[in-house]
């Protein structure tokens, strides 16, 4: 098992005759001169000819390697799955190797297109050679890989190299959509070694968010990898990858296709679930709320458990801790995360009564984002919002001075503070608290609301061209829990500066709000403004799109015929 103690399967050197000739081939892709697709097909199969049988020798050498890469992402279906067959099922040795791996990533990457295509009967596989066999399906290659390494799972973990590619196969198998840009797979030093060597080759689309197509028997083999590993995976093994920084995401990623089937094993596994359901306190555990890798995977257990594990792990690691672990600069995220994917308003309610007398502590030692997310999740389960309000008003010392609340939030300065320096920077944590508070109901938005349209002109103008406040407008008027008469007043506000705001970047999207936000009346009012500054607006790139938005040509042209689409 050479590849398991870090020494890399070696295939040769390219020859200098090779060497040279892809440093060419490199110069040609990047230039990308062909006069049409015929001479760019030529020249790939003249590629082919050339590397055939030194697959392995360039998939492991360090230049060589980085150009086939170009190669691949410009290759057809049938190039691609020839170089893969031609690799000789060397897979556990590539997996492992510090450049194979990337070769491996892209094709598999790529292959995850074919196998789709394959599927739909769009993937045509073109031979040069009457004679010529054609190279085995994506289909069949991925599932001879699978069978190959089926005793290797569990090495490739904790492999620097290979545990990408685990991820990867697994995210194939279950029909997750990947691009070779995608995030949930590339290493840092991956994504880095990308945007360096293939900057030219921005031709992939952003990974969509839509199941793949796959076949039937891949969830066969996905259920067959998992079994076997956590057959293989002990509750020693488990707990070193918990804290191993190259095999935590794997195990996140594990986590979150276990839940996709209804399976817990490796959340019981770390957790040591009693026969009857439940669980106590280990220290083990408990340590993992601290540590920079481990508090990761404890995050996605907690948006993955069944609702009865979440449950379990509430009480027995976050009841009566909340407090401490909100104040520790790792666990506190964790913290942030058990508010995200809370399940039921009891649970919420306990969590709340225990960290709302230490808001002020929160928003401004740090950890302003458990504030956050605890205002979200009183929104999202509609309680204790009147509580939230007053905890938070209390907080920034303004109890008796709610005027200028939505000043603090945005600025995140208590009362005094916010006295001795009003010039202080908005900030994005306080444009959210005010996003989610202006969404409360039954009145407890009020403050909020009375804060806004208490601004003066000047103030909201600058407001309204600012990248974080013109959001909070934005928000205020997009909010079904604000009442039109207070919309009407924010829209009056900006009365005589419509044409200005609208030239700025931020400006000509809160003009775009107001508009839908408008009646017939304040319609015709805005664009009589927008009118007069038609020449300004036209020179400008955001002003353009509000002149076209409201249709001003129009407006201006025939009045009557543009009441009625209005």
């Amino acid at each position: 098992n050479n590849w398991d103690n870090d020494v890399q399967a070696h295939y040769g050197r390219p020859s200098p005759d090779i060497l040279q000739y892809f440093s060419n081939i490199e110069k040609m892709l990047t230039e990308q001169e062909f006069e049409n697709e015929e001479e760019h097909e030529m020249f790939l199969n003249n590629i082919y000819k050339e590397i055939d049988g030194n697959e392995l020798q360039l998939a492991t050498d360090k230049e060589c390697s980085r150009i086939m890469e170009k190669i691949l992402r410009v290759s057809n279906d049938g190039q691609i799955r020839v170089f893969l067959n031609q690799l000789n099922e060397k897979y556990i040795e590539l997996f492992t190797h510090r450049y194979g791996s990337h070769v491996c990533q892209t094709i598999l990457v790529l292959g995850s297109d074919i196998i789709e295509r394959e599927i739909k009967g769009e993937s045509v596989v073109m031979t040069s050679d009457e004679n010529q066999t054609p190279p085995p399906t994506m289909q069949e290659l991925v599932t001879k890989m699978c069978s190959i390494l089926e005793d290797y799972w569990i090495h490739l973990i904790s492999n620097q190299f290979g545990s990408h590619l685990l991820r990867v196969i697994l995210m194939i198998l279950s029909g997750q959509y990947i691009t070779l840009e995608s995030n949930e797979v590339r290493s840092k030093k991956s994504k880095q070694y990308n945007a360096k060597n293939n900057a030219n080759f921005k031709t992939f689309e952003q990974a969509k968010k839509r199941q793949r197509l796959v076949p039937d028997s891949f969830k066969e083999i996905l259920n067959d990898i998992l079994e076997k590993l956590t057959k293989d995976m002990g509750v020693t093994e488990l707990r070193v990858f918990c804290v191993n920084s190259i095999a935590n995401p794997v195990l996140q990623y594990l986590v979150k296709i276990q839940s996709e089937n209804g399976n817990e094993s490796i959340i019981n596994n770390l957790f040591n679930t009693k026969e009857d359901g439940t669980i106590e306190k280990d220290s083990f555990v408990n340590d993992l709320l601290k540590h920079p890798v481990g508090s990761h995977l404890f995050e996605k257990v907690l948006k993955y458990s069944s609702d009865k594990m979440f449950h379990q792990i509430f009480i027995t690691y976050f009841h009566g801790n909340m407090v401490e672990l909100c104040r520790n600069n790792i666990s506190n995220f964790v913290v942030q995360h058990l508010l995200e994917n809370v399940r039921s308003s009891q649970q919420l309610l306990i969590m709340i009564k225990e960290i709302i007398p230490e808001f002020e502590f929160f928003l401004f030692r740090g950890r302003s984002g458990v504030v956050v997310k605890a205002i979200e999740a009183c929104g999202k389960f509609k309680v204790q919002q009147k509580e939230i309000v007053n905890a938070v008003s209390k907080a920034f010392h303004a109890s008796d001075n709610r005027k200028i609340m939505i000043k603090l939030l945005l600025t995140l300065k208590k009362y005094e503070d916010y006295q001795r320096d009003n010039k202080a920077p908005f900030l994005i944590q306080g444009a959210l608290m005010i996003e989610t508070l202006l969404s409360y109901e039954d009145g407890n938005n009020k403050f909020l609301i009375e804060s806004l349209i208490s601004l003066s002109h000047n103030e909201i103008k600058e407001w309204a061209t600012d990248a974080i406040a013109s959001r909070v407008i934005e928000s205020f008027l997009q909010s079904s829990q604000v009442l039109l008469k207070a919309k009407r007043k924010i829209l009056h506000m900006f009365d005589g500066n419509y044409g200005e705001i609208a030239c700025n970047r931020y400006g000509s999207h809160l003009v775009d709000k107001c508009w839908a936000v408008s009646d017939l009346k304040m319609k015709e009012s805005i664009a009589e403004e927008l009118l007069e500054s038609e020449r300004e607006l036209n020179s400008n790139f955001h002003g353009k799109f509000v002149l076209r938005n409201c249709k001003i040509e129009n407006f201006k042209r025939n009045r009557q015929e543009w009441i009625e689409h209005e």
